[in-house]
């Protein structure tokens, strides 16, 4: 499956569950596949802020905890405006 053309990987639709948690300035997301996700990246609608880890992998079953940090200056997060505002994409969304 690895030496194959991105394209032409038949992956199944990962099913992603996404959990945050406001954490002053920042959040915390928690980010749990049903099936495998390849690739994964976070990213928010108006593309402020950094990620802790991006491009990451998950297998069924498996969660990732990545940390979200504000730009400087930012006021305190609310989770539900950041969840909203969170995309998730993996390689399987580029085809």
């Amino acid at each position: 499956m690895w030496f194959e053309k991105t394209r032409e990987l038949a992956l199944p639709p990962p099913e992603l569950q996404v959990a945050v948690e406001a954490r002053g300035a920042g959040a915390s997301v928690r980010v749990t596949a049903t099936r495998f996700a390849r690739a994964v990246h976070l990213s928010t609608a108006d593309g402020e802020g950094t990620f802790s880890d991006n491009f990451f992998d998950l297998l069924p079953g498996e969660s990732v905890t990545v940390d979200w940090r504000a730009p400087a200056g930012a006021a305190s997060v609310d989770a539900a405006r950041f969840s909203s505002a969170l995309r998730t994409m993996t390689v399987r969304d580029t085809y």
